[in-house]
């Protein structure tokens, strides 16, 4: 036999925190779900040791394009730490996930790629559990690439859409931090409007 359960706001029992609340039109919220969203407005160059670049950051290396005169914290709730780390004269992005669990992690950016060399790439990705720059191996940095660009041979200033989506099985207290493979001496990003967002989702 079928049933309704008719409720506005489910609790822990313990601490009779509110886990989800549901109004009147059934919309559902959830407070404490650990989410956090970054989104930055920083229009300077990052490459790889390149004069071109403001940030001049090594292969392999955490995003400084987060400084605080250029970024928007869209959402931090669930008790998730968030923090932003001194890094080649910007500052990188770090979040700790305060519970285990299967996260959501997404990243977008305006990335407009100046390929001034032929073969100039850059790849956008995430470490887990690391925020120093490793500087061996080939696009495989951060235990999962997510998106590789690399525009036709010696064209400048390809306008590139770097965007993507990856599920990340991720313990209490484990961190990850935006990065970037760079491109070539001769290539460097424009980084434009940008930002990313993790969640947990199971």
């Amino acid at each position: 036999m079928a049933s309704i359960l008719k409720v506005n706001t489910i609790q822990d029992a313990t601490n009779s925190t509110t886990a989800m609340t549901i109004d009147s039109s059934g919309r559902v919220t959830r407070p404490n779900t650990p989410l956090v969203a970054v989104r930055s407005n920083n229009q300077n160059y990052f490459g790889t040791n390149h004069s071109s670049t403001t940030y001049d950051i090594t292969y392999r290396s955490p995003l400084p394009t987060f400084t605080s005169a250029n970024r928007t914290t869209l959402a931090n709730q669930g008790g998730g730490t968030l923090s932003f780390v001194s890094y080649a004269g910007g500052e990188y992005a770090k979040y700790v996930v305060p519970i285990a669990g299967l996260y959501e992690y997404s990243f977008y950016g305006g990335l407009r790629m100046h390929s001034n060399q032929a073969g100039d790439w850059v790849a956008m990705g995430i470490y887990v559990n690391n925020a120093t720059v490793d500087t061996g191996g080939d696009i495989d940095f951060m235990g999962s690439v997510a998106q590789v660009y690399n525009p036709q041979d010696a064209i400048d200033d390809v306008q590139a859409n770097m965007s993507f989506t990856m599920q990340l099985s991720l313990n209490a207290n484990d961190y990850i931090v935006p990065a970037q493979q760079s491109t070539g001496e001769s290539g460097y990003v424009d980084s434009r409007s940008h930002g990313f967002s993790v969640k947990l989702i199971g």
